[in-house]
């Protein structure tokens, strides 16, 4: 086995014939890049918990906001953006159960997004989320792009959050 550099900052190893059996990528390659047009990178809040000052950490989660929406609006609906294998997909309705914030949000406890600095330009703008009504997978296109429809689920509706802007 014999460990090299890949393309940008990660490390491989490979075995015989230089076969690749695994490759590390660094966290901000992988978790930071947005994969979605549009992609929205923040943090989660739970009910009790504090905003701090500044972020901490990598992002929580991420959101897509609909075609034609922008950030400053009072009022936003997005899809839900999960990361699955290290890949950010559209949360459907099947996977509910799955993340911290959306059950939290099924048992009508107050969820706050609150995006990446980058996003919006200060930190923090917070966001008060909820459930907006599920969308069907062929009408994801016409409203968030083609490119959020291929990493949709095709035979489940899609999450869809209302995220109404904190004063």
């Amino acid at each position: 086995m014999k460990i090299v550099h890949t393309r940008g900052s990660g490390l491989a190893v490979t075995g015989q014939a230089g076969k690749i059996l695994l490759v590390m990528q660094p966290l901000a390659q992988v978790w930071f890049e947005p994969e979605r047009a549009r992609q929205v990178f923040g943090y989660w809040f739970g009910p009790s918990e504090e905003i701090p000052g500044v972020p901490l950490g990598r992002p929580t989660g991420a959101v897509l906001p609909e075609l034609g929406t922008d950030l400053r609006a009072p009022e936003l609906i997005c899809l839900d953006l999960v990361p699955v294998d290290n890949y950010w997909l559209v949360l459907s309705e099947v996977g509910r159960y799955t993340y911290r914030h959306t059950t939290g949000l099924l048992y009508g406890e107050q969820f706050r997004f609150v995006p990446v600095r980058e996003a919006v330009g200060t930190w923090p703008v917070v966001f008060r989320v909820e459930y907006a009504e599920s969308i069907a997978p062929e009408m994801i296109a016409a409203r968030y792009g083609a490119d959020a429809a291929g990493h949709a689920r095709k035979d489940a509706r899609a999450v869809q959050l209302r995220l109404v802007r904190c004063e």
